[in-house]
């Protein structure tokens, strides 16, 4: 990595020659520029006509290479500066007057001319750079130095004449021996070019003559002392790798592109964030101690907040003041050569992802990989409508990475800045381009829009006229499509899009190649490539997708290449795309939310389907055009997905029929979704539960545990791999685990201790047969329980759990400490916690020192790995010490706990800032109870600063932790005697709990109710009684009943008297219907404090005030252990054979009081029919389920294996084997065998089936059987297998006469009228069931008239037969009689015998 070079003109006035490289600006340009630079040439004259002829061509060159201008470099101090070196100035294109000086002086070494660098001063801060030579004297290595000590600060005097005297005073000066030139008038300006070099030489002249001497450098003679042109440059660039921020706008641009942010056609409006954005990049970039200081921003807001504008603006200001900025490519990862080119650079650096949200995790971090080391300031931007996990994802993996950065900010933007001031501008800046003039006056709508782009557009619909442009026909033909939702229910947003649209469409038609076509084809086509946005190369493949254009191929071509390069040009990422964004998103949502199978045609195929792409020598065509399907289709999940934001529903229908019709989509639909939510989760969630062949362990893989968005989905996926994982104990227990850890995740404590509870059941029993193998995964599954049972307030057994888990991992950490002793640390410190629960302190303080060990241990072989658990051990620690009254001690382990994450925050403050001000607000807490109020203040109101500035980048993740730590602060604000401003921030925590709890109850309630307390307290401190008492019940009713309840028991807690009041209404409250995952637990707080007050008050609901027998708890707990309907009829026999109606009603109040807990409510049920049928019948009911279930899963898996011909043949076999012998078909607990041929079993198991499969798989099923039933399992399956094997099926159930099976027929095969007689007898027949006599009369004329003889004979028997049938349906019965009387050709001669017709 290429440390910057920093010349300090009073302490090493020589060293500016380290950045002066013989050789360097030859290797730093390509062959094209280097053309015209002079070398070392021998003749073409001597003295001052020859040097300065090479000096001017140097000059001339460096002229034509265009080098902007720009100011001194942000870390340059007084008496120093630090200077580019020559190939970044040649390949960035940037320059200072020193770095121009410098360049100047390598080209002029090339050429053989020995050069001096002068600076000139005027006043102590106005400085100037020159370059003097002597026209007398020629360099190259070895050649004597003019200055003895390299340098001097006084004017030189060459032979007793003073250098100032002689410098010539314009070109061609016979007098002059001296040349002095001014090398920054070759710098271009845009307002008058490059200067020439009579300028730079009068100027020169000027500066030396008239400006005092700071320093003069013998820069020349330096160099031919050291000969380093054997160094060469790492920068040579044909072209920049950073898109610059502003772009220049297109000669044939259309209207709409000059709305496109990057051209800048509407000046800039400052806002506030602006300011704060460009005060983080410059505030920071003084790098302390020459560390790499590298730091990043991320820019949020709706789509048209300003994102990519204010990050261009950012550009534009840091590269006037040196910097080299830019965006990054949005669509492709950087090649490494790239990577290398900007890590090697020593200027500042600036670099924008735009749409960071929809970059590939890899491809960021990648970035930042490779400029970590960079010891200049480095700063990057990263633009997205939203900070979803993908933010998360990221930091950990720079965390993971060991990739410390700087200062970071998180910056959500307003939707919009000063509307009258962007209004006036943008009005003013489209007048400019559009009809060359500046209007003096500008009349500002009532409401120009709500966002930064909508007030823009509404400028541009104001300067561009739309009148006479609107196409009656073509609005007309858009009308007479099919309305979409959003058609039907436009706002002011859609109608301002609408109206753009029209004009931009309208003025494409202006092209040949566009004039006579619709503008419906035209929404058309700018919707598909929006939606694909596909590279220019792939235009015309996705045009050919559209029906209209499938066999244009000459005219399609055309097309494609006006698409590409001119009306939805790149702007940089590749793309070819309407721009604005959110207008080409409501583009999309018109043309295929209202139609959805609009978009079935265009969708991009299955890279795995593209010929030869399975082959190992695949051509490269064959893998570029997978590779271009994959990125269509990764292009089209985030384009759906930033739509969402306009209209969430339409955008849902969207993506789901996406996903519906090519479910090989789903890949990149979970990777963007993964990354940023939105409307693909429903989708795939929809997706997987609709059957659909996917992978679904591969799926609910790759979705973390809490996903934010996903946790919906990863259940789906789960429950899909449940029917693998039935037969095998191992995959069952880790199926289970992982359904206990997502049903948690969903807040659905209840089912997901029942699937923890089996998962250890499991584990237990494989632990026995294989130790070694299953003990860890035991100890993992225990862990997970003792946190679910934590949940419910089973603290009892969730300890049990733990001490279990810790047990098994100590015994662990004996043969394995290496792999072990980590989780060890962490089974100690949930084990302290739970110990903590059930007032064990002592013991929780024995468990969490000894976590603290470890990670000690830890800590010393992997810092970086294990602190952050070592801090998180010491914050344990410091609360169980300050329960026991230890304060000295929880202090001490607070405090090491805060410097922990303080240096840890330093380092990665994303990752650790929200734990350093958790840490501090433990620490306050602690330091209150030691008296010490005045340091405890101190860090609890850091924590809340510290919490306020995290909200503003995440306010979902770290409002509860604002909250919580303002209640924190109201308490000790309190004991300062700070009252009013404790007053203020009980009450803020209050209303953010108020909103927390009304989005997540079960989590939030009781730190209301908490905060509520804390206010009421504050309140009566000031005297405020009533206001105290009432604050409980503010706003109460947008509340549901069960949260009402817990703030009814909280104040119940506060009052001093009257309790028994609030605790019945808390009764009544939690006697109504609400979630039962909450409602469950507040009832269970209801009967404590009804039971601590003693109040038993005989109008209250009887789980609320009740004793329940032991032994009926005992058989409760007995039954939640009960896993299989086998074991839960057992159970039933043997502890509810006969139920008492008191054992019956206090089985009811638990089933009220744990109604968060199905199995309990399951028990009741079972037990009022046991009451009413007798156990026998439930028992065997419960059997006979078992049984079905087992069925199910058996004939589930057979069938799509391709078993289930088989299958089916030995289950009805065996049914009619014992219908012939008279078996017992009965079943019992021992042992039921009966088949799916077995009436109540079948009609079970199609029940099974249909409970679990989606619509379209269930009804395939049942029509299978039914066939089965009436043919033979081979006949259902040969139908279900291909159109040639039902043919052969049908002709055999022909030949049989068997008329009920063949009607069956049509409902598995479809479409069987057209490939043959057989099939068009089997359809007439379905046809005549299903009330469509005169359909099912023309079909078997048709069947009838086509056979051949023998079938004919075929049909008339079986017609026949059909209407001698005793069940024959009345449908059939007129079907054969209209045959008998009509429909035979033979019957229409008069012939009495239908076979005597030839």
């Amino acid at each position: 990595m290429r440390e910057p070079v920093t010349w300090d003109r009073v302490g090493d006035p020589v060293g500016i020659a380290e950045v002066v490289h013989p050789g360097w600006v030859q290797r730093a340009l390509t062959a094209e520029d280097w053309r015209g630079f002079p070398g070392n040439e021998s003749g073409g004259g001597e003295g001052f006509s020859k040097v300065e002829r090479l000096a001017q061509q140097i000059f001339d060159k460096l002229a034509e290479l265009h080098v902007t201008y720009v100011h001194e470099p942000a870390e340059s101090v007084p008496g120093a500066q630090r200077v580019r070196a020559v190939d970044e100035v040649l390949s960035l294109g940037q320059a200072t007057c020193l770095d121009m000086c410098a360049t100047f002086c390598s080209a002029a070494l090339d050429a053989g001319i020995y050069p001096l660098l002068l600076t000139v001063r005027q006043e102590e801060r106005r400085r100037h750079a020159l370059v003097l030579v002597p026209v007398d004297r020629r360099w190259s290595f070895g050649v004597p130095a003019l200055l003895s000590e390299g340098f001097s600060r006084s004017p030189l005097v060459i032979d007793g004449d003073d250098v100032r005297d002689l410098v010539a005073s314009a070109p061609d000066d016979a007098m002059g021996s001296w040349l002095a030139i001014d090398v920054e008038q070759a710098i271009y300006s845009a307002d008058r070019g490059a200067g020439d070099w009579g300028c730079a030489i009068a100027s020169g002249t000027s500066y030396v003559k008239e400006w005092d001497w700071d320093v003069c450098v013998d820069v020349g003679g330096i160099r031919a002392q050291q000969d380093n042109s054997s160094e060469f440059p790492t920068l040579a660039r044909t072209e920049k790798v950073l898109a610059p921020g502003y772009l220049p706008l297109p000669d044939d641009s259309t209207p709409l592109q000059m709305i496109q942010t990057r051209y800048g056609v509407v000046p800039f409006c400052s806002r506030p964030e602006y300011r704060g954005l460009k005060e983080w990049a410059l505030g920071t970039a003084k790098s302390p101690g020459g560390k790499p200081d590298v730091s990043v921003a991320v820019l949020t807001g709706a789509g048209g907040a300003g994102k990519t504008r204010m990050a261009a603006q950012l550009c534009h200001d840091l590269e006037v003041l040196g910097w080299y900025t830019g965006f990054a490519p949005a669509k492709s990862a950087m090649e490494n050569n790239d990577l290398t080119y900007l890590a090697e650079l020593t200027t500042e650096l600036l670099i924008v992802v735009d749409y960071a949200e929809e970059s590939r995790q890899e491809q960021l971090a990648a970035l930042l990989r490779a400029l970590r080391g960079r010891r200049s300031p480095t700063r990057i931007v990263l633009t997205a409508r939203g900070i979803d996990s993908w933010w998360e994802d990221f930091r950990e993996d720079l965390e993971s990475d060991g990739i410390q950065l700087g200062q970071g900010l998180v910056k959500e933007l307003e939707p919009r800045p000063d509307p009258v001031l962007l209004y006036r501008q943008a009005v003013r800046g489209f007048s400019k381009v559009i009809n060359g003039v500046n209007p003096p006056e500008v009349v500002i709508p009532e409401h120009a829009g709500d966002t930064a782009l909508d007030i823009v557009l509404q400028a541009w619909l104001a300067v561009v006229d739309d009148g006479g442009m609107q196409d009656p026909q073509s609005e007309r033909s858009v009308e007479r499509g099919a309305p979409s939702a959003r058609a039907t229910n436009p706002n002011a947003r859609d109608s301002l899009y609408d109206r753009v649209l029209r004009l931009e469409f309208n003025r494409w038609r202006a092209f040949p190649e566009l004039w006579d076509i619709s503008l419906i084809h035209l929404r058309r086509i700018a919707a598909t490539l929006s939606l694909l946005v596909p590279d220019a190369g792939q235009v015309d493949d996705v045009l050919s997708r559209l029906l209209e254009w499938r066999d244009e191929h000459l005219r399609r071509s055309r097309v494609a290449e006006l698409m590409s390069t001119t009306l939805l040009r790149s702007d940089g990422d590749g793309g070819i795309s309407l721009r604005p964004d959110p207008v080409a998103e409501h583009l999309i949502l018109s043309v295929f939310g209202g139609e959805l199978d609009q978009v079935d045609s265009v969708l991009p195929g299955d890279p795995l389907d593209v010929p030869g792409i399975n082959e190992p020598d695949a051509s490269d065509g064959t893998i570029v055009r997978a590779l271009m399907l994959g990125q269509q289709a990764q292009n089209l999940s985030q384009v759906i997905t930033r739509a969402a934001s306009q209209d969430k529903q339409s955008a849902s229908k969207l993506a789901q029929h996406i996903l519906k019709t090519c479910p090989h989509l789903w890949s990149s639909a979970l990777e963007v979704a993964l990354a940023q939510g939105g409307p693909f989760a429903g989708a795939l969630k929809h997706l997987i539960e609709s059957g659909a062949e996917l992978p679904c362990e591969e799926i609910e893989k790759s979705i973390p545990l809490g996903h934010s968005s996903l946790q919906g989905v990863a259940l789906a996926a789960l429950q899909r791999m449940e029917i693998t994982s039935e037969c095998d104990p191992a995959q069952r227990a880790y199926y289970l685990h992982k359904l206990a850890n997502r049903l948690s995740g969903l807040g659905r404590s209840g089912e997901a201790l029942e699937a923890a509870q089996e998962a250890v059941r499991l584990r237990r029993a494989l632990v026995q047969g294989s130790p070694e193998a299953y003990a860890p995964r035991l100890a993992m599954s225990l862990n997970s329980l003792a946190i679910i049972l934590s949940g419910l307030g089973c603290r009892g057994e969730a300890l049990e759990a733990a001490q279990e888990a810790v047990r098994l991992r100590r015994a662990l950490v004996q043969g394995s400490p290496e792999a072990y002793t980590p989780r060890l640390a962490g089974s100690l410190n949930n084990l302290a916690n739970r110990l903590s629960d059930v007032g064990r302190s002592g013991e929780a303080l024995e468990a969490a020192q000894e976590a603290v060990e470890w990670f000690r241990v830890l800590v010393q072989g992997s810092p970086e790995a294990y602190t952050p658990d070592l801090a998180g051990s010491l914050n344990n620690l410091a609360n169980i010490l300050s329960r026991l009254g230890r304060s000295g001690e929880a202090l001490e382990a607070a405090q090491e706990a805060v410097e922990l994450y303080r240096a840890l925050a330093q380092g990665s403050p994303e990752a650790y800032t929200p734990r350093l001000a958790m840490s501090l607000n433990n620490l306050a807490n602690i330091l209150s109870g030691l008296g010490r109020s005045g340091e405890a203040l101190e860090a609890a109101q850091e924590a809340v600063e510290l919490f306020r500035a995290l909200v503003q980048g995440s306010p979902e993740a770290y409002t509860p932790h604002l909250a919580m730590s303002l209640n924190n602060l109201a308490n000790i604000l309190s004991d300062v005697g700070h009252s009013g401003e404790a007053l203020e921030a009980a009450q803020e925590a209050v209303e953010l709990y108020r909103a927390l709890a009304q989005g997540s109850p079960e989590a939030y309630t009781p730190r209301l109710a908490m905060s509520l307390n804390n206010l009421a307290n504050r309140l009566s401190e000031e005297g405020r009684y009533e206001e105290a008492f009432n604050v409980f019940t503010e706003g109460f009713d947008r509340f549901s009943p069960a949260v009402r309840s817990r703030l009814l028991l909280a104040r119940a807690t506060w009052r001093d008297d009257d309790q028994e009041e609030d605790l019945k209404e808390a009764a009544r409250e939690a006697d109504q219907s609400d979630d039962p995952v909450f409602l469950g637990p507040t009832r269970r707080m209801v009967v404590q404090a009804l039971a601590d007050a003693g109040c038993n008050d005989a109008g209250l609901p009887a789980w609320a005030t009740a004793t329940t027998d032991e032994s009926v708890r005992s058989r409760i707990t007995d039954w939640q252990h009960c896993r299989g309907l086998k074991k839960q009829a057992a159970h039933i026999k043997s502890n509810w054979g006969s139920p008492s109606k008191s054992d019956r009603d206090a089985l009811a109040v638990e089933a009220e009081r744990y109604v968060d807990i199905p199995a309990i409510g399951r028990l009741l049920f079972l037990v009022d029919a046991v009451m009413v049928e007798g156990v026998d019948s439930v028992a065997a009911s419960l059997n006979s389920v078992d049984r079905a279930q087992s069925l199910a899963v058996d004939w589930y898996s057979a069938h799509t294996s391709g078993r289930g011909a088989f299958f089916l043949h030995t289950q009805l076999r065996e049914h009619a084997e014992d219908s012939v012998s008279g078996a017992d078909q009965s079943g019992d607990a021992d042992g039921d065998f009966r088949s799916l041929g077995a009436p109540e079993i079948r009609t079970l198991v199609l029940e099974v089936l249909e409970a679990n499969l989606p619509e379209e798989g269930f009804t395939e099923l049942r029509r299978t059987l039914e066939l089965a039933e009436l043919s033979d399992a081979d006949i259902a399956y040969a139908v279900l297998a291909s159109d040639e094997d039902a043919e052969d099926a049908l002709k055999e159930l022909l030949e049989g006469a068997r008329w009920r099976a063949m009607l069956m027929v049509p409902g598995l095969r479809p479409g069987l009228e057209e490939k043959s007689v057989h099939g068009c007898v089997a359809v007439a027949l379905h046809a005549a069931v299903s009330e469509h006599p005169d359909q099912a009369r023309d079909l078997l004329r048709s069947a009838y008239r086509k056979a051949d003889p023998g079938d004919r004979t075929l049909i008339e028997v079986l017609m026949s037969k059909a209407s001698r049938a005793d069940d024959c349906p009345q449908e059939i019965a007129d079907l054969c009689a209209w045959f008998r009387k009509e429909g035979s050709p033979r019957e229409e001669t008069g012939n009495g015998s239908p076979t005597s017709r030839s």
